[in-house]
């Protein structure tokens, strides 16, 4: 019976077993009862078909079988209920016996254990088990924003250009039921149309007429059913018991209708299967709506909820049953952080599935194991609850409906697959995670991708891997300079999985200046899956601008081909010239050097970053490659320049270079140096200047650098290094000028000067690092765009191309906040230009020290905080700050309190 299945849950790579395993002696380890007192599921022989013939006698139900009725007689069985309904069961019912399936009732105080031993002990009886109570999967958590992170990052809407959802595709939620009135799931619920007497396509009133119109063997079942309590009406019996609410607005909530949430299957219906309550989901309801949903025409089946007593051959046979008629079974793996297997989602034909969190890694709650066969998007989900209500909830629970959304938007794509099919694709089209749980097999394929999904057997998926210039009408070098001709050769790469990409060609454009497109298109030879190919043959051709300074350029490519590819449109950056720009890290290790690379990169300044810890000092043949030299010493107070240093630096002026000098405790150590004075053309006046409690520096009037006295830099907060502890006052001699002075301090003591002779020079006594981001103060990119002008520096276009207010994210978010556990921190871009550039999450604490650092990628919303630092340490209860950051600049700023 089972065969097929399990030879295709070889490719699943379980170590499973369906045993029918003495469950008694098992249960006697529960501390509390996890079962309804007094009930239990009786499964008898095929041998007895034909012999049972229910009656009664003084009040205790009887089965028509004698030595059965002699235990019903002894232990008092109270009520005696078929399981399966339906008055003509099919073959495949028949051949497993579900038609000889039945609910006992005893006195509650009754010890059904014992009594299920005795019952099994009888030659007629194929199995006896109890009514397990299951524990749903839910973390429960409170009602915030409306983010529904986990649809971009399964790959929805992606999935929704191709299937929007097939209205014939039903997903069957087992669990508390639904409130069918809510305004964001009444136009997805499954309809029976057969009981809906006004056909209407609503359950209301109208519909009750007391008959079972259908004949399944259920009354008035018009949008599912009450196995709970035995009636058609599956609303919650509280608007507390909101679990399958939630569960059910995952998957089905309707889309695209201005109203609340996304329900992963947009347009698919939803069965409403009432099997529990807040006490939580009973076996014997639940095994009711398996059957049901198997007869009904549901796809899928959600099951939310488990428990560790082993497998029930009760619930077992139920699923073996609705896997042979065609249905995906899909369970919540629990919530306990262990890796003891989870029923029902550890049987071999269920889907388990583990939670994950919007960082791809396993969230800190979700069971794992061998076991496990694919995770999804578990903590912090948004979804409907009971009275027209929204709420965010957390566990296995959640991803469980995620996961089945998934398989009914796939199904809707390719209506003819099988269940063992769409299995296969699901778990063949997961994405890796980064969790070393992962790497060890213990999360089962990875996250679930439904883009993937539905996509990979109609798509190709190209992108650009690599790229190289041929200039060999110039200098051929294989770098693109001004004046010259250049071949562009694009390398695309067919991702593993998907369709071949057959007849691929690309047209590329851009609005640079400095660049004219002479041949705008090419073409590529075939690209099969896991393959690649260039245009080498066909190649574009551009001519660069005499004058085009170094910068990274930037090329939109159109691709085409057949069929389609998964992203159409790409961008490719690639450096124009060679650097001009050397940095030099002389900080002693203080990690300072990521502001001027902020800085840089917001200027589209090419550069080569030198590290003096990892090199060593540049000789005098690396500085004079360099029109300028950006070389910083931050805090460095021993070990700032050495003699070898101010000699090369002197020969590197003497040949007309350029300097950008910064350093705080530079005067304190060679203040009375011949280069401080000849070269810097500087005057050390005193070392830790004070400007009050916020260190600020203003601009002198009409200054190249400084501007005027209104242009003020704050050298505290966020947006710096905020290292501003120990500033030397300097005064310009030998023809040098001041640019800055500090804040509540004499004319006299400067902050910044500059030189311009045969070499020019520009030297801060204050951490250019430290300037803050804050958008009503100058910033650095644009302290270090005047110093570059100054030098005479030619700088690309891409220095004006991105306002300020382009940045701006009004909707960056923290939930929960406070947080004690994790935070999980949402921003949503606004423009192409926030989309495509580099993205970082900086964490300070209250005194502007940097806790932590996140680099995004351009196609992430969301992370998760832990409360860790950089050391994986956890940060003590607080204020924290919270920076999006594009290169220099800061996007947006958000409050953190951390409580234990």
């Amino acid at each position: 019976m089972l065969k097929n299945r399990k030879e295709f849950m070889l490719f699943n790579q379980k170590s499973r077993f369906i045993l029918f395993i003495v469950l008694g002696a098992l249960w006697l380890f529960a501390q509390e009862l996890d079962y309804v007192p007094g009930e239990m599921l009786l499964q008898f022989k095929n041998e007895c078909r034909g012999l049972i013939n229910l009656t009664q006698e003084n009040g205790i139900e009887l089965f028509g079988i004698k030595a059965i009725d002699e235990l019903n007689r002894q232990w008092k069985v109270l009520k005696i209920k078929k399981v399966i309904l339906d008055p003509t069961p099919d073959t495949i019912a028949m051949r497993m016996g579900l038609d000889l399936l039945y609910h006992l009732t005893f006195p509650k105080e009754t010890d059904i254990e014992k009594i299920i031993e005795v019952y099994k002990a009888s030659p007629y009886v194929k199995y006896a088990c109890p009514n397990v109570i299951y524990q749903v999967t839910r973390i429960p958590n409170d009602p915030r924003y409306p983010e529904q992170w986990h649809l971009p990052n399964i790959g929805c809407p992606q999935a929704w250009d191709a299937s929007t959802g097939d209205t014939a595709v039903v997903t069957a939620i087992v669990d508390m039921g639904i409130d069918y009135n809510h305004e964001d799931v009444q136009a997805n619920l499954w309809i029976n149309p057969e009981e809906d007497i006004n056909h209407n396509g609503r359950f209301d009133p109208e519909d009750l007429n007391g008959f079972d119109d259908d004949n399944n063997g259920y009354v008035d079942d018009v949008i599912g059913y009450d196995f709970l309590n035995g009636d058609p009406d599956p609303m919650p019996d509280t608007p507390a018991d909101d679990h399958g609410m939630h569960c059910f607005g995952i998957a089905t909530a309707v889309t695209n209708n201005s109203t609340g949430v996304a329900g992963i299957g947009w347009g698919i219906r939803g069965m409403a299967l009432k099997c529990g309550n807040n006490s939580g989901i009973y076996l014997y309801p639940a095994i009711a709506a398996i059957y049901y949903a198997a007869d009904n025409g549901a796809w899928v089946i959600s099951m939310s909820y488990g428990s560790y007593r082993g497998q029930n051959e009760a619930e077992s046979t139920a699923l073996a049953y609705a896997w042979e008629r065609g249905l995906v079974e899909v369970a919540g793996a629990g919530n306990d952080n262990v890796q003891t297997p989870h029923y029902p989602s550890a049987y071999s034909w269920v889907i388990a599935v583990a939670a994950s969190n919007a960082s791809n890694v396993k969230a800190d709650f979700s069971n794992y194991g061998t076991w496990i066969d694919i995770c999804a998007p578990g903590v912090h989900i948004l979804s409907t609850i009971t009275s027209n209500n929204y709420a965010f909830y957390d566990g296995t629970s959640m991803a469980t409906p995620v996961v089945a959304g998934v398989c009914a938007l796939v199904k809707s794509a390719f209506p003819t697959m099988t269940n063992a099919e769409c299995t296969t694709r699901i778990f063949s089209s997961c994405d890796s995670m980064p969790d070393p749980l992962y790497r060890s097999g213990l999360l089962g394929y990875g996250r679930v991708n439904v883009a993937k999904a539905v996509l990979q057997p109609i798509r190709s998926n190209l992108s650009i891997t690599d790229f190289r210039f041929n200039d060999q009408s110039g200098n051929n070098n294989g770098i693109p300079e001004p004046g010259e001709e250049v071949a562009l050769i694009i390398t695309l790469a067919n991702e593993i999985g998907w369709q071949p990409a057959n007849a691929i060609t690309a047209i590329i454009n851009n609005d640079d200046p400095e660049i004219e497109i002479l041949k705008n298109y090419g073409s590529f030879p075939n690209i099969p899956p896991g393959g690649s190919g260039n245009c080498s043959a066909d190649s574009f051709i551009l001519r660069i601008s005499d004058s085009a300074p170094p910068y990274r350029a930037r090329f939109n490519l159109t691709l085409t081909c057949n069929p389609p590819t998964l992203n159409p449109f790409q961008q490719l950056f690639c450096v124009i010239g060679r650097p001009r720009v050397l940095l030099v890290d002389d900080d002693d290790g203080d990690n300072i050097e990521r502001w001027y690379q902020c800085a840089c990169d917001s200027l589209g300044v090419i550069y080569r970053l030198w590290s003096v810890s990892g090199l060593g000092s540049p000789l005098l043949d690396t500085l004079n490659h360099y029109p300028v030299v950006i070389w910083f010493t931050g805090l460095d107070s021993t070990q700032t320049l050495t003699n070898t240093d101010m000699t090369n630096l002197s020969s590197y002026l003497d040949n007309g270079g350029n300097l950008f000098l910064c350093g705080q405790n530079l005067g304190q150590e060679i203040g009375a140096e011949p280069f401080y004075h000849d070269y810097l053309h500087c005057r050390y006046l005193s070392n830790r200047i004070q400007t009050g409690s916020i260190p600020k520096v203003v601009g002198i009037d009409e200054d190249p650098i400084g501007y005027s006295s209104t242009d003020t830099l704050v050298l505290l907060g966020v947006g710096g290094a905020n290292n501003a502890r120990s500033m030397d006052g300097i005064q310009p001699i030998g023809g040098a000028v001041g640019s800055h002075h500090y804040v509540q301090n004499p004319d006299t003591i400067y902050a910044g000067i500059h030189f311009a002779g045969d070499y020019k020079v520009v030297y801060f006594g204050f951490p250019f690092e430290a300037i803050d981001a804050a958008t009503r103060y100058t910033q650095k990119k644009e302290i270090l765009r005047r110093i570059l002008v100054f030098f005479n520096e030619r700088l690309p276009k891409i220095a004006e191309e991105f306002p300020l207010s382009s940045f701006r994210i009004p909707n960056l978010t923290c939930r929960p906040n406070p947080f004690s556990t994790h935070t999980i921190i949402y921003f949503s871009p606004k423009t192409q230009n926030q989309i495509r550039l580099r993205r970082t999450v900086n964490i300070y604490n209250r005194s502007g020290r940097l806790v932590t650092s996140y680099k995004l990628s351009t196609t992430s919303n969301c992370l998760i905080w832990d409360g860790t630092d950089f050391s994986g340490r956890q940060v003590p209860q607080g204020i924290y700050f919270c920076v999006i950051q594009n290169g220099d600049l800061i996007s947006e700023i958000t409050k953190l309190i951390r409580v234990k």
